[in-house]
């Protein structure tokens, strides 16, 4: 008995202490799996839109404001219009 005690291989007294913690982090695990997908996703979408606006800007005449603008709308549009 004196063993047990010296280990702190009381399961229940440990459980007892340290239950917030483990349920804690068990909830935000769980919720870093569900956003994940979602991530993964917004960083596509966000790396085909940069992609489609270079080309945009390589085509357009001027590198005003304007076509950057213009640009990045229509790359917008695309993008999501291919991921629907």
């Amino acid at each position: 008995m004196d063993l047990k005690k010296r280990l702190n291989l009381n399961t229940y007294e440990w459980w007892r202490n340290h239950r917030k913690v483990i349920a804690y982090g068990g909830l935000l695990l769980i919720f870093g799996t569900y956003l994940s997908p979602l991530i993964k996703y917004t960083q596509n979408k966000n790396k085909c839109i940069s992609i489609a606006q270079d080309r945009f800007l390589e085509e357009s005449p001027s590198n005003d404001k304007r076509s950057k603008d213009s640009s990045f709308v229509l790359a917008y549009q695309i993008c999501n219009h291919r991921s629907n």
